[in-house]
């Protein structure tokens, strides 16, 4: 899949200038079933990312520079409230040990843009 000039410029926006709000289980637990339902209505299950090939970096990723989009894809088992569609995008990055390592991002776009353009991060702690 290619990824335009302008969606990677943005992406990469995203990814570097965002910075989350405090984290709270309340906070997930509120916004989580708002932001998500079922395109079918129905309860549906996006796969772990232990079985699910999306997270498995592809071969020779180590080279790739950091921020660059090994791979990207539709969100298309959820629904997303006011959204124009979302997307989940792999890129390379290093690790806490300065290691090439992997992260994925999702990133949804509103159904009508506002200006100024606001940013919501909603991030689970991990270590």
């Amino acid at each position: 899949m290619k990824v335009s000039a302008t969606f990677t410029t943005i992406l990469a926006v995203l990814v570097t200038s965002a910075t989350a709000a405090p984290y709270t289980d309340v906070t997930v637990r509120t916004l989580q079933p708002r932001l998500f339902s079922s395109s079918t209505g129905a309860s549906a299950s996006v796969p772990h990312p232990n079985v699910d090939d999306f997270y498995q970096p592809p071969a020779g990723f180590e080279r790739n520079a950091n921020g660059a989009v090994l791979r990207s894809r539709n969100m298309t088992t959820y629904k997303i409230e006011n959204s124009a569609g979302a997307f989940q995008i792999l890129y390379k990055t290093i690790n806490a040990e300065g290691n090439p390592d992997t992260s994925v991002v999702t990133l949804v776009v509103p159904q009508a843009p506002v200006s100024p353009a606001r940013l919501v991060s909603l991030t689970r702690p991990e270590e």
